[in-house]
């Protein structure tokens, strides 16, 4: 426990800091500066998330180390992702792997539709 009362984990996040108490917490992500995005980190059932203003998608980061993928992120993200038209639309981005980022790309189309069978059929 720690004095918050929960069970936290302390996590740095580029120049901001957050502190998670539980698994259920949420934490603001205090900023150097007030010129930058506003971000928040909680701990959800598959470990710890970002979420970046401006950004839909989450960042489902690593549980044994918060910062791994942050920097291979910060470059996909300049090079190709800001760039992309879909932006808005990716449905995650998971940078849980070793050296590798997970994008969920967007789903151009809906599930198709089922017609409903008369009864008896």
């Amino acid at each position: 426990m720690n004095e918050e009362g929960g069970t936290g984990q302390a996590a740095r996040l580029d120049d901001g800091t957050a502190r998670l108490s539980g698994k259920t917490g949420t934490s603001q992500v205090s900023r150097a500066s007030s010129d930058r995005a506003n971000s928040e980190l909680r701990w959800e059932e598959r470990g710890p998330v970002a979420y970046i203003e401006g950004l839909s998608a989450p960042l489902y980061l690593s549980k044994i180390d918060i910062q791994k993928n942050i920097p291979n992120f910060q470059g996909l993200f300049l090079d190709q992702l800001a760039k992309s038209p879909n932006l808005s639309k990716l449905r995650y981005i998971d940078l849980r792997w070793d050296d590798e980022i997970a994008v969920g790309e967007p789903q151009d189309t809906a599930p198709p539709a089922q017609k409903a069978l008369p009864p008896g059929q």
